[in-house]
């Protein structure tokens, strides 16, 4: 078996560096804000937190859609009737791994808050005569 030192060449490329931003020639351009949202229309619409400070590229699309890029990457589509955004790929899978928990709690970081849902009071045995929010951990004994 060889050594790495044995095997490595150089990259035929030099490494230029992470772009200031990115430009889209033929597109419109939306800038990403710090919490991962664009503003569409007059419209907050939440992309990923993860290109915070990038600008992604919008391209019409027939019937009142739009795609969004990274550069060369396809994020998804964006529907204007909804401002809703569907990640590429396979819709249901995406729909699986979001939960609304997450949406509302990216909307409370972001200054947004998130619409109260009333809750029921939930019974915690052993938890007798404790107001609502104080009740502390109870350490297992040592055996």
């Amino acid at each position: 078996m060889k050594r790495p030192a044995e095997v490595y060449e150089p990259a035929p490329r030099k490494y230029e560096g992470t772009p200031e931003d990115l430009t889209y020639a033929k597109m419109g351009a939306r800038r990403v804000h710090a919490c991962g949202y664009i503003n569409f229309q007059d419209q907050r619409v939440f992309l990923s937190a993860a290109l915070a400070g990038w600008s992604v590229g919008v391209e019409p699309l027939a019937g009142k859609q739009f795609n969004l890029w990274f550069g060369r990457l396809l994020l998804g589509q964006l529907d204007e009737r909804t401002f809703g955004f569907t990640r590429a790929g396979n819709p249901e899978k995406v729909k699986a791994r979001t939960s609304p928990q997450a949406a509302s709690l990216r909307s409370a970081a972001c200054g947004e808050v998130p619409k109260a849902k009333p809750q029921s009071p939930i019974e915690v045995p052993g938890a007798e005569g404790t107001a609502p929010g104080t009740l502390e951990k109870q350490r297992k004994p040592n055996k």
